[in-house]
């Protein structure tokens, strides 16, 4: 029988060889892991399958604690946002009701004066709503696909707004859906008033050249608005009816003079399409231009 100490004297070399080979063993096996991997070798696919597999459970075990936790934070976050968000809109509420009777009182004050006066009422407005079905411009073209066509009523040059302001109008019209050109567009010319540093208010031309903010054209040289102006349509040509929200003056520099829309173009998920306007009934006297006629633009295809 060979001693006790025999066995631990074998042992002790062995133990230290293989902690000298240690790390080049894995380092090995690592790379021949890797290398089985990269080229699919069927074994070594069907292992980590079969781990993966296995673990498939228990990491879902595992995960259910965190989703939970993670989930109550969110949730805890959303009700200290819509605490916040009640306040303001409470608040927001409350305004919106003293302007709703304000308004009220200057409506039926307006319909008063107008009646005492003889005014010739406005015609109706028609309109629908549509959704924004794809946004279907490119490099050179702003236009949007619209969920409205002629079995809706829709028509040809009817404008598209929002409660924030002008969108642009209906250029070509399908059965059940119709295009829009923006007023972004480079095609787009709508014509405007802009607000000047004395009060009045000087027509122009907003000109869309494909930008965000289009730019204002055929101000005379000595007008130059301020920063802030508001900008509404002024009803020449016909298209477009007066007094519709465009935007704001956002830049003066170097002669050229941008508007900055009162759109979110990317908060646009539902447009209202105005019809029906009627801006020269037929038999009204001829009114000339008051600004110069550019070229008419293409048309956007």
């Amino acid at each position: 029988m060979k001693p006790l100490g025999y066995g631990r004297a074998v042992a002790q070399p062995l133990r230290q060889l293989a902690h000298r080979f240690a790390f080049g063993a894995l380092v090995v096996g690592s790379v021949g892991l890797m290398i089985a991997t990269r080229f699919d070798v069927v074994p070594v696919t069907d292992l980590r399958t079969a781990i993966a597999d296995a673990s498939t459970p228990a990491l879902e075990l595992f995960s259910r604690p965190v989703s939970s936790l993670t989930g109550l934070t969110d949730r805890i976050g959303t009700l200290t946002d819509l605490a916040a968000e009640n306040a303001r809109l409470t608040e927001q509420n409350e305004r919106l009701r003293h302007w709703e009777q304000v308004a009220l009182r200057l409506a039926a004050e307006n319909t008063a004066l107008r009646r005492q006066l003889g005014v010739v009422p406005d015609p109706e407005q028609r309109f629908l709503s549509a959704r924004i079905l794809a946004d279907t411009g490119g490099p050179f073209v702003r236009t949007l696909l619209i969920s409205a066509g002629a079995r809706d009523g829709m028509a040809r040059d009817g404008i598209a707004v929002t409660s924030a302001g002008l969108v642009g109008r209906v250029i070509q019209v399908g059965e059940t859906s119709s295009r829009l050109l923006l007023l972004s567009d480079l095609n787009s010319r709508v014509p405007v008033t802009v607000e000047t540093p004395d009060g009045a208010a000087q027509r122009a031309i907003l000109a869309g050249d494909n930008s965000p903010r289009p730019a204002l054209a055929y101000l005379p040289p000595h007008v130059m608005p301020e920063v802030g102006a508001r900008v509404v349509t002024s009803g020449e040509g016909g298209i477009f009816p007066p007094g519709l929200a465009v935007g704001r003056v956002i830049s003066v520099e170097e002669g050229q003079i941008r508007v900055e829309p009162f759109v979110d173009w990317r908060r646009l998920d539902f447009v209202r399409i105005l019809l029906g306007i009627e801006l020269h009934p037929e038999g009204a006297p001829e009114v000339s231009p008051a600004l110069p006629v550019a070229p008419a633009p293409a048309r956007s295809q």
